[in-house]
Parts: C-alpha cells; sequence; structure tokens
C-alpha cells in the first residue's frame, strides 16, 4: 500500500512538474490550487476543447488520489455528450471514438485504484459504470480471499457465474458453516461436493441432512451408513426410511416390529398395529387393532370403536355399533348423521328410511326442492311426486300457471297438467285483450296522450279500472303486451316497404306506434299504473 502511494505522489509531481511549464490556463489555476477557477476556465470551452479541459482536471485529481472528485468531471464530460447529442442530434460529428471513451477509461481507472485500496464498494460502483462485468469477477475473487463468503457469493451472482458457487460452499466449509454450504450447493449438480457435505454433515452427527446429500447422489452405502445410526441410537422409524431407500426389506421390518414393541409398551395400540402391518405380522396387528377398539368402547368413542373392530377383522361387532349409532342419532333426531352410520352399517334400508324422515322435515318447512333431494336418495318415486304436486298447487295459488303445469307433468297428474294450461291459456289470452284495449285507447286519443304536453288524466282511469278487475301484475304485462306490439306494428311496416316509397298514411301510422312504444316504455318504466 506505502509503495502504491508512493508511485501516485511521484506521478503527481511529475504531471505538476509539466503543468508549470505550461503557464496560464486551466494548468496553472490547478498549480495554484485555484479550482473554482479551473472549472470556470473549462465553463468558456466548447465541443472537444471543453471535453480536454475537463479531462485534465479529471486526471489531476486522480493523480492525487481524488477518486471522487476525478469522476465528477468524468461525469461533466458525459453531460457534455449529452448536450452536444441533444442539440445536433449526432455524436459522431463532433467527437472521435477515443474522445468518446474518455469517461469510460477514467471510471475504469478509478475503480482499479479503489480495488488496489481495498474499497471493494467503490470499486464495484466504478466498475458498474464501465459496463466492466469481469469486475464482478475481481471483487468476489477478492471477498473469496479474504474469506467473506457471503460477498463473494453476492458478485458471483450478479456475473452469473454458477462456476465459482462451488468456491463459496468449499470456504464455507472450510470456516465451519456447512448448513450455509448446502445452501449455495443445492444450487448446483455437483455430485462432488453434494458428496464432500453429506460427509461433513455425517461427522457432525447431523444424519437426516447426510441422508438428504446421499440420496442426491444415490450413496447406498451413505444410507446404509445412515440407517445404521439411527438403528444404534433406536431412531427406528427414521432407520426404516433408509433401510427402505436401500431396498433392505428385512432390517426395515426388523425396524418396524421393534416400533410396533415400543408402542405396545406405550399402549398406544393403534400404532402397534400399523407397525406390526408393516413388518408383516397382519395376525398380531389385528390383535393390537382389537384392543384399541376394546379401549375406545371403555371410552365411549364408539366411532373409532367400530373402525377399529373393522380393522381387527370382527365385522359383526362393527356393524352392531354402527346400528347402535343410527339408533341414538334417530332418537335424537339428527337423521343426517342416523342415515350416515346406517350407511356404515351397510343397513341400505335403514339409510333409505332415514333419508325420508329428512326429506319429511324438509317438507314441513315448504322446502320441497330439498325434500325432494332426499326422496330421490331414497329411491322413493311416490314420495317424490308428492313433493312436486305440493311445488304445482303453491305455484298455482300464485297464478303461475305455466309452471305449475310442468310440476304436475312431473307429479304425473295430467289432468291438473291440462287444468294448468287451461289456466295459463286464459291468463295469456285475457291479457292479451287488455293490451289491445289500451293500444286502441292510446291511439284513439293519440293526439293528448302523446304530445309535448300530454294528458293523462283519463288514461289513467281507464288503466285503475283495469287493475280492479285484472290486479296490478296483470296489468302490467298488458302494458307491456301492449308495447312490444306497437314495435312490432311499426317492424311489420318498414319491413313491407322502404321510406322512400311509403304513403303519407303509412308514414303516420309509423310514426303512431313509434311513439306509442316509447311512451309505453316510459310509462312502464315510470309509476306505473299506480
Amino acid at each position: 500500500m506505502i509503495k502504491i502511494k508512493n508511485i501516485l505522489f511521484i506521478s503527481a509531481i511529475i504531471f505538476i512538474s509539466g503543468v508549470v511549464s505550461c503557464g496560464s490556463g486551466v494548468e496553472g489555476f490547478l498549480k495554484a490550487g485555484d479550482y473554482a477557477k479551473a472549472d470556470a476556465e473549462c465553463g468558456k470551452q466548447k465541443g472537444k476543447a471543453k471535453v480536454d479541459c475537463l479531462n485534465k482536471i479529471a486526471e489531476f485529481y486522480f493523480m492525487n488520489g481524488s477518486y471522487s472528485n476525478s469522476a465528477k468531471y468524468y461525469k461533466k464530460i458525459e453531460d457534455v455528450f449529452f448536450e452536444s447529442k441533444i442539440a445536433s442530434g449526432s455524436l459522431t460529428e463532433q467527437f472521435d471514438k477515443d474522445t468518446m471513451n474518455i469517461p469510460n477509461k477514467g471510471y475504469q481507472k478509478i475503480a482499479d485504484a479503489y480495488f488496489t485500496n481495498g474499497d471493494y464498494q467503490n470499486a464495484i460502483k466504478y466498475y458498474e459504470k464501465t459496463g466492466y462485468k469481469d469486475g464482478y469477477r475481481i471483487i468476489a475473487d477478492a471477498y473469496l480471499a479474504k474469506k467473506d463468503p457471503v460477498n463473494a457469493l453476492k458478485y458471483y451472482e450478479k456475473l452469473g457465474d454458477k462456476n465459482n458457487y462451488k468456491k463459496v460452499g468449499d470456504l464455507y466449509l472450510e470456516i465451519g458453516n456447512p448448513d450455509a454450504a448446502a445452501k449455495v450447493y443445492d444450487k448446483l449438480e455437483d455430485k462432488e461436493s453434494f458428496k464432500m457435505l453429506a460427509d461433513k454433515f455425517f461427522k457432525m452427527e447431523k444424519f437426516e441432512l447426510a441422508g438428504k446429500y446421499f440420496q442426491k447422489i444415490d450413496d447406498k452405502d451413505g444410507m446404509k451408513a445412515v440407517a445404521d445410526k439411527y438403528y444404534a441410537k433406536e431412531n427406528y422409524e427414521s432407520a426404516a426410511r433408509y433401510f427402505g431407500f436401500i431396498g433392505d426389506t428385512v432390517k426395515q421390518k426388523e425396524c418396524f416390529k421393534n416400533l410396533a414393541d415400543d408402542y405396545v409398551d406405550l399402549e398406544n395400540f393403534v400404532k402397534a398395529g400399523d407397525f406390526y402391518g408393516k413388518a408383516g405380522d397382519a395376525d398380531k396387528g389385528k390383535e393390537m387393532y382389537f384392543k384399541a377398539a376394546q379401549l375406545f368402547t371403555e371410552t365411549g368413542d364408539m366411532t373409532n370403536a367400530a373402525e377399529y373392530y373393522g380393522k381387527a377383522g370382527d365385522q359383526k361387532a362393527k356393524k352392531d355399533i354402527y346400528l347402535k349409532l343410527a339408533k341414538e342419532w334417530d332418537k335424537l333426531k339428527d337423521y343426517n348423521l342416523a342415515a350416515y352410520y346406517s350407511m356404515k352399517a351397510g343397513d341400505e334400508k335403514g339409510m333409505k328410511n332415514y333419508y325420508l324422515k329428512i326429506a319429511d322435515d324438509y317438507d314441513k318447512k315448504k322446502e320441497y326442492d330439498k325434500a325432494i333431494e332426499f326422496a330421490k336418495k331414497a329411491g322413493d318415486l311416490g314420495a317424490e311426486k308428492k313433493y312436486y304436486k305440493k311445488i304445482a298447487d303453491s305455484l298455482m295459488e300464485n297464478e303461475a300457471y305455466q309452471e305449475a303445469a310442468e310440476y304436475y307433468k312431473k307429479a304425473g297428474d295430467e289432468k291438473k297438467v291440462k287444468a294448468a294450461q287451461k289456466k295459463a291459456a286464459d291468463k295469456e289470452k285475457m291479457i292479451m285483450d287488455y293490451g289491445y284495449k289500451i293500444l286502441e285507447y292510446i291511439l284513439e286519443h293519440y293526439n293528448t296522450i302523446v304530445s309535448d304536453a300530454p294528458d293523462l288524466t283519463e288514461l289513467k282511469k281507464l288503466l285503475d279500472s283495469f287493475e280492479k278487475k285484472i290486479g296490478f301484475n296483470d296489468l302490467i304485462q298488458a302494458e307491456v303486451f301492449a308495447r312490444d306490439f306497437a314495435i312490432g306494428e311499426a317492424e311489420k311496416i318498414l319491413k313491407s316497404v322502404s321510406l322512400e316509397d311509403m304513403s303519407d298514411e303509412q308514414l303516420q301510422l309509423l310514426e303512431s306506434y313509434k311513439s306509442i312504444a316509447d311512451f309505453l316504455k316510459k310509462y312502464i318504466e315510470g309509476s306505473g299504473s299506480k
């Protein structure tokens, strides 16, 4: 470091000696330490002369070790280029290639100087300005040499150089941080690194992590070593897993048997049964499930009791419990659960009976769609038709005759289908008749009703009288019919003859129908008959 500073100092003396011989101008101001005047002198210049002037100041600061000030003047040179391009639209006409490259060369020198001084953060800042990607490698390698893997990896990643990740992983191992090394090695597919990492974790007795990396490289010996370690420590579940990886079913079953024995000692008969089954001892497994079922029965957990009697092979005990549970839920009138336990018991008839009870509950609440759903589940067509008929009867009460006819059809009552259809036809004819009456009245009183200042007094009286006879809803439908009829008549006229060939009578009728349709649309959307 002392040698570098001496070199820079001697270079500065040589440079300043040259400046002295130049006499006045920017060199003279720099020699005298009047930096503001030097800057002002450059400000008087234009084009390449200004670039050369600013470059002299930048070089002066660089040679004196003031890198940030040197960079400031290289930035001013870039500004000259930018301003010239804005003014002329081109740089190539004013500056040659070497001149254009002055800032980049300057930034490169500054970056190198910062690097030499060990200031890596500033070095990378100026390497980035030049677009010098190898700057990342230089900095990363330097951090690696300083045994700083965090920053080394950061700059290798910026470089996109996975080849050097291994160096970082190796460094983490060297400084005793295999967990961090693992994260780096996982970015690679390097078997040698995985083997080294697996061995390291194994020595540290981190067997799960060791096993993970032995699996990555399919190292059967390594996985067996992990299995043996787990077995020696009586961690039979993990041992069984690794014996399974290497295909040693004999040792794996031995582990399962040991696990089952341990669970017997703990009176966890469910787990004991599971592991005896995995060990290939089905009879012992059933024996454990039977004990588990007895314990569940004693504690009143009948659902689990039934399940484990079934696993133990006692299907009668299983069925009896489910039937008992179904009856208990029946008493509590929870027919959904009663049906569920009947199904578990294999009692299809009982299950369907409960579905009918559910349907009956929905019937009482007049939720006929849900009632039909459960009647279908029960497979009872008669009950299904009964609920369809109730829906139809309700629709008839609300004068929805056409919909009622559809539900009577589902109920299989053809007589009522016809009656509903007749009611629907009669209603439709009545609405049409009143619609015609409304249209005829408006046509007769066209000038009074359809005008800029309409008088609707008599029309409202007429509509009020109609409402008393047929009701508000049917009157609205009659008004809609009248509107749609007027629109239809206007369309017929337009289709029959072109506007140019229309007679005065046709034009007048067309205008009347269009105006009536617009009037009725607004009338219906507004206060309407009310």
